[in-house]
């Protein structure tokens, strides 16, 4: 089994415990030992503990292992876990799997996001709206990378820096590329387009915030099956949000031309915010 063939995400999460999931197509007694250690951080120096799989007792595949004072990756304190299975003698072809995962408080409630806890309020740009590169400068200004399915090779260097993501799914990817999206802590939204039906991808990114995104000329219905709904606001947006339902509702403007510095795409992102402000108080402002 190849690492990316695993699925990883977290369940229920509090400042006492976390649980860690684990999907695996083998049976149970073709693993040894699977476990996960840490918190690890390249910003500091923590105490890793280690916490045992165990396999629920059902026909889903699924194992899990409760963390005690689970540390949370955060911008600041990007903390990651290493999950680790050792196969059993004769029943694996790859003899040891190491993963990296991170656990977030992070999700929807009601027209708003909220992280650890307290309401916040996303702000993106797309990475090629943007000359600078250096993903200290973007972290910094404290602004989520807006990247494309083409570009996932940015996860894993993203979630051990602190670096925020949103992904713009364009198209149909493989489950394996799906896994890596879902078990990254840096990853706080996928966009896809407004025609696709999520259910499925509901089961391959679980506990990932799931976005429509809406062309100026479809406005999406209440009955909508988003977590959240990113409209341009190039067009004239409706004077009454409670028509979108329930959900946090994003704007996106992007910009004219691309820009030198990440501080002047961060500076266009609050202008969205003050252009909207007298309107409408979303959840997120992208450029």
């Amino acid at each position: 089994m190849f690492t990316d063939q695993i699925q990883v995400f977290s369940g229920q999460v509090s400042n006492m415990s976390a649980d860690l999931y684990l999907r695996l197509a083998e049976p149970p007694e073709q693993w040894k030992q699977v476990e996960v250690m840490g918190p690890y951080c390249t910003s500091g120096r923590t105490l890793p503990t280690t916490a045992r799989f165990e396999p629920l007792q059902d026909t889903s595949g699924l194992w899990r292992a409760r963390i005690i004072d689970p540390a949370c990756w955060t911008l600041d304190h990007p903390m990651l876990y290493r999950v680790r299975l050792e196969a059993a003698a004769g029943h694996s072809e790859a003899k040891s799997i190491q993963i990296e995962c991170g656990i977030r408080r992070f999700g929807c409630r009601d027209r708003n996001l909220w992280w650890d806890g307290k309401r916040w309020v996303l702000r993106g740009v797309m990475v090629n709206h943007v000359r600078e590169t250096e993903f200290a400068a973007w972290k910094n200004a404290r602004v989520a990378m807006w990247i494309t399915d083409s570009q996932l090779t940015l996860l894993e260097e993203a979630a051990r820096l602190g670096l925020m993501l949103v992904i713009d799914l364009r198209r149909e990817i493989p489950a394996e590329e799906l896994n890596r999206i879902a078990r990254c802590p840096a990853v706080m939204m996928v966009i896809v387009d407004h025609n696709l039906e999520i259910t499925s991808l509901r089961g391959l990114l679980p506990g990932i915030v799931l976005a429509k995104r809406f062309a100026p000329t479809t406005m999406p219905q209440p009955s909508e099956d988003a977590d959240a709904v990113l409209l341009c606001v190039d067009a004239e947006l409706p004077p009454d949000l409670t028509s979108l339902g329930n959900r946090p509702v994003l704007a996106l403007r992007e910009l004219s031309e691309p820009v030198d510095e990440i501080a002047a795409a961060r500076s266009a992102c609050d202008q969205l915010q003050r252009d909207l402000a007298g309107r409408y108080d979303l959840s997120g402002y992208i450029v």
